[in-house]
C-alpha cells in the first residue's frame, strides 16, 4: 500500500521485462483482475481496504486467477502469520526489507512452476487427432462463459454434428474418418473469432463457445461456421467426399445451467438435421 514502496517494485520488475499492473489496496486490486489477469501476484499483507490474507482468498475464488501464484509479503516475520499465509492459499510469503535479487529469483522460480502446470493441463484438454480442445477444455470454457454470464453478460453456443459421418468410416476407413475430424476442426478454428472457444465434445460432435453472442447475432454465426465446415474432399484414389454438418444453437438466458444450454442447442441440431434431410 506505500506509494513510493509499490512504485518502485513495478519499477524493478518493467525493467525486468514484465507487464506489471498495482492497486493501493486489497479491494483495488480485485477490481484490477475483474479486466486483468496476471500470471503473478505480489502483495502486501498490511493494507487498506482488506489485507493480504483476504486478498489471497478472494482471488482463489476468481476465475482464472485459482491458480495464479500469489507471493505475500510483510514486515512482520512470525511463523504463524507465514502458515496462515500458505494455508489461505498463498504460494510464497517474504519478509522485508525485500532484497530485489531475491524477489526477481522468487518470481521466475514460480513462474516457471507455473508455465509447467499449464502445459501439463493443456496435454489434458487437447484433443489428440484434430488439436482443438477436447470434452474436458471445452466444459472448463463453457463453465468460465457461464461466470461471465452471471455477472451480466450474454453467450451462445454452438452444437455441430457431421452428417452421415459413420457411412465415411464403413466406407473408406477410420483413417479418412479422421482427416475429415481433423479438417472439419480446421474449418471451425478458422471461423471462430478470438475470444470464441471450440472444441471435440466427442465421436463426430463439436461445441462452439461464442462468446458476447446475442440471440440476433446467432444465424450469422451458424452461416459462417457452415460455410467453413461443409466441403468436398478429394482422396488419394480420387473419391470424392462431401463433408456436410448439421448445426445447433442455444443462447445463455438467466438462471440457466450448462445442460440447459446444451440440451437446447442439441434439440435444434436434431431439427436443423431433420430439416436438411427433407430437403436432401
Amino acid at each position: 500500500d506505500d506509494a513510493s514502496a509499490r512504485q518502485a517494485m513495478a519499477m524493478l520488475l518493467e525493467y525486468e521485462g514484465f507487464e506489471v499492473q498495482s492497486a493501493a489496496g486489497g479491494n483495488a486490486a480485485l477490481e484490477l483482475v475483474k479486466h486483468w489477469i496476471p500470471d503473478l501476484v505480489v502483495s502486501d499483507v498490511q493494507m487498506p481496504g482488506g489485507d493480504g490474507f483476504a486478498l489471497v482468498s478472494s482471488l482463489r475464488m476468481v476465475e482464472g486467477c485459482k491458480d495464479v501464484p500469489i507471493l505475500l509479503v510483510s514486515a512482520r516475520d512470525e511463523i504463524d502469520r507465514r502458515i496462515n499465509g500458505l494455508d489461505l492459499g498463498a504460494d510464497d510469503f517474504m519478509s522485508k526489507p525485500v532484497q530485489p535479487e531475491e524477489l526477481l529469483a522468487r518470481i521466475r522460480a514460480h513462474l516457471r512452476s507455473s508455465h509447467r502446470r499449464r502445459l501439463l493441463h493443456q496435454t489434458c484438454t487437447i484433443d489428440e487427432n484434430t488439436s482443438v480442445l477436447n470434452r474436458r477444455g471445452i466444459t472448463e470454457a463453457l463453465e468460465v462463459e457461464l461466470a461471465r454470464a452471471r455477472r451480466g453478460g450474454c453467450f451462445s453456443v454452438l452444437l455441430v454434428d457431421l452428417d452421415r459421418f459413420k457411412g465415411i468410416n464403413d466406407t473408406h476407413g477410420h483413417a479418412v474418418g479422421d482427416r475429415v475430424l481433423r479438417i472439419v476442426a480446421q474449418g471451425i478454428e478458422s471461423a471462430r473469432r478470438s475470444v470464441d472457444r471450440a472444441g471435440r465434445w466427442g465421436g463426430d460432435e463439436y461445441v462452439v463457445v461464442l462468446a458476447d453472442c446475442t440471440t440476433s447475432a446467432v444465424p450469422a454465426a451458424l452461416h459462417r461456421f457452415r460455410e467453413a465446415i461443409e466441403q468436398e474432399i478429394t482422396l488419394d484414389d480420387g473419391t470424392l467426399v462431401q463433408i456436410r454438418c448439421s448445426i445447433g444453437a442455444a443462447t445463455y438466458s438467466p438462471d440457466d445451467q450448462l445442460e440447459d444450454l446444451l440440451v437446447r442447442a442439441d434439440k435444434a441440431m436434431y431439427a436443423d438435421k431433420a430439416h436438411r434431410r427433407t430437403k436432401h
